[in-house]
């Protein structure tokens, strides 16, 4: 385990990108994660951040566009991913502002994903397994796409969708604007389940409330209960 106070994560992992060593080759990360290794703030996400940044052309997200977290094994617990960025491809490159996982191996638990963008999808998320986070002011087309997320809260995200191809249990979808749907949409030929979700207002400019899921092209869709 690898323990981050206040101090070591502002002053070191604000600082020093590093490019993954995953499928990505231009895009720079703050931190990779790609051991079974569990890397924890001690003080919490309402202290410590680990802090991506925009592209320096005023485009958000650019060439040199600096992504949060990038995984692909291993447990990220207690911390606040903003300003992350991604390059405008519809690659690896341009999915995942705030966090990208290769799959749902990897833990996201207790983190507030705020403030994001990417190019193509996973505005604050792409992949991974979230646990009790928080997906929140994140931009540019999809909020959370392709994660498994349990007790969590997708709002007030700015894009086309809120939460795309997701496995959802006891969550809260609410508030995500901006695209023609902003809730939830479960597409491409797969099979997806949710449990005790909870989606309420969010304004698509296409004029829906956004009260339902929008169902393309899924193989099928699973109401779990109990």
């Amino acid at each position: 385990m690898i323990l981050l106070s206040l101090g070591s994560c502002a002053n070191r992992l604000q600082s020093s990108g590093r490019d993954t060593s995953g499928p990505s080759t231009v895009l720079t990360n703050r931190v990779v994660i790609t051991s079974a290794i569990t890397v924890q703030s001690v003080n919490g996400p309402s202290v410590t951040a680990i802090k991506g940044a925009y592209s320096s052309d005023g485009q958000t997200n650019g060439l040199d566009s600096v992504r949060c977290v990038y995984m692909d094994n291993g447990t990220l617990i207690g911390f606040t991913l903003t300003n992350g960025a991604t390059l405008s491809t519809v690659t690896t490159d341009g999915d995942g502002g705030g966090i990208y996982s290769i799959d749902t191996t990897p833990i996201i638990s207790n983190c507030v994903i705020i403030g994001n963008s990417s190019g193509h999808k996973g505005d604050g998320a792409f992949g991974g397994v979230l646990v009790d986070c928080t997906v929140s002011g994140n931009r540019g087309s999809v909020g959370v796409f392709r994660s498994a997320l349990s007790n969590c809260a997708v709002i007030n995200n700015q894009g086309d969708i809120g939460a795309q191809n997701c496995t959802l249990v006891n969550c809260l979808v609410a508030g995500n604007f901006g695209g023609a749907y902003g809730g939830v949409v479960f597409s491409g030929g797969a099979i997806y389940q949710f449990r005790q979700l909870s989606i309420k207002f969010c304004a698509g400019s296409a004029g829906f409330d956004c009260k339902y899921f929008l169902i393309t092209r899924a193989k099928a869709v699973r109401v779990i209960t109990g």
